[in-house]
């Protein structure tokens, strides 16, 4: 599984863990996810993308994400894009 598409849904850390852990994953678009409570994606949610070891593309459109959330990401070295279109 090298890419992953979620639209508009409500996501536990457990759940982002488990698709960060994907060995091949290389592309994830969040578009207008939220955590399982209805808030914006935590740091520690984005940290645990951040981890996500082949990740090269991450797409997070529609999301709210300060920049201090943003910097979070900053660990993921293999990024060749990074979309935050439309962030609040």
């Amino acid at each position: 599984l090298r890419a992953i598409e979620i639209s508009n849904t409500q996501l536990s850390e457990a759940n982002v863990r488990r698709i960060a852990e994907l060995p091949s994953l290389q592309m994830l678009e969040l578009r207008g996810c939220r955590a399982a409570d209805g808030e914006p994606l935590t740091p520690a949610t984005l940290a645990l993308i951040a981890a996500a070891p082949n990740l090269r593309v991450l797409r997070l459109p529609n999301s709210t994400i300060s920049d201090a959330h943003a910097a979070t990401l900053a660990p993921c070295r293999n990024l060749v894009e990074l979309d935050l279109s439309d962030a609040a």
